[in-house]
């Protein structure tokens, strides 16, 4: 490929990644101009065909994600990514590349490693990662899982062994910068007092070193929450019906109430053990965000599952029946 930059933005999930990968694919003609080039591999604005790149064929078509890729065949997914995406990167004119899929935050790193040895060579590596408060990360996992089928709690989140181990975020950062020690880490914290012009947009701009991008103005698409109702109210009926994507959408446009939180001992707990690692993270990684990652969580409103009554949802559905 024999590209001077590449800009590898790996996510986390659940940090405006949608949003960065609109404005990648709005402004396509205005980075260019700037010598930035955002791919087009299969069409969509995620490079979600990176992520599948590296796992054997098999797993490759197993996957969800498969199924939101235009390929027959895994050949033909390879071919694009080893043959199709060189030859657009040197028609380009471009010697900046922008990558955005954040299927790529906790890859394992072999395959990782076979990703970025396959775009070819690389004068400078930057990988760009968004991390968000461990606490804020799970509550908004766990609603986007209920909004996908889902139906356990909360609490069934932190019962699980595995998931200290997927938010110490300050091993992952150190097993990156190991395996390609001639990169950059280019780490953000997911935080609006944060983001430059307190915009994720902007902020993103500068963490790939690009300024003076006169960018489409129009609002982008930002992937709507649920609150504490509404998602209490969709895990209960997928229990039933299955997911149903007309409710999601239903729902979503009545989510003006609280937001979902942990139980209180459920919160002291995980922030204890992950007091550790989070040390480490601003020691090394992200100097400064103390506030962030050591500090007890902001007030908001806010409600436990279990603060929700029957009573409550009760309301919901008569909002829901009028609506």
């Amino acid at each position: 490929m024999g590209t001077r930059r590449v800009y590898l933005h790996i996510g986390q999930g659940k940090t405006g990644t949608s949003t960065i990968q609109q404005l990648l694919v709005r402004n396509r003609t205005a980075l260019a101009s700037h010598g930035y080039l955002y791919p087009q591999i299969s069409g969509p604005a995620r490079h979600l065909e990176l992520s599948l790149y590296a796992r054997p064929d098999a797993e490759m078509m197993g996957t969800s994600n498969w199924w939101r890729v235009p390929w027959d065949s895994p050949a033909g997914l390879r071919n694009a990514i080893e043959k199709d995406l060189p030859d657009q990167i040197a028609e380009s004119g471009c010697d900046t590349v922008v990558f955005s899929d954040e299927g790529l935050w906790r890859m394992p790193l072999p395959a990782l490693t076979t990703l970025i040895e396959a775009l070819g060579p690389i004068d400078e590596l930057v990988i760009v990662v968004y991390l968000r408060r461990q606490d804020d990360h799970l509550v908004s996992r766990y609603k986007q899982s209920v909004r996908s089928g889902k139906t356990h709690l909360l609490s069934d989140v932190l019962a699980r062994t595995a998931t200290i181990g997927a938010w110490e975020y300050d091993r992952t950062l150190q097993d990156l910068a190991a395996t390609f020690p001639s990169a950059r880490l280019a780490v953000r914290p997911y935080d609006s007092s944060r983001f430059c012009e307190r915009s994720l947009v902007d902020d993103f701009l500068a963490a790939i070193d690009l300024t003076g991008l006169d960018y489409d103005q129009e609002p982008l698409l930002i992937n709507a929450s649920l609150d504490a109702y509404t998602t209490e109210y969709l895990r209960r009926r997928n229990v039933t019906h299955g997911r149903d994507r007309r409710m999601d959408r239903r729902l979503t446009k009545l989510a003006d109430g609280p937001d979902l939180r942990l139980e209180e001992e459920e919160h002291r707990a995980l922030w204890e053990q992950l007091r550790p690692s989070n040390t480490r993270l601003v020691q090394k990684f992200l100097p400064g965000a103390e506030d962030i990652f050591l500090a007890p969580p902001r007030p908001r409103n806010a409600i436990t599952q279990r603060e929700i009554t029957d009573g409550d949802l009760e309301r919901l559905e008569a909002r829901l029946v009028r609506a």
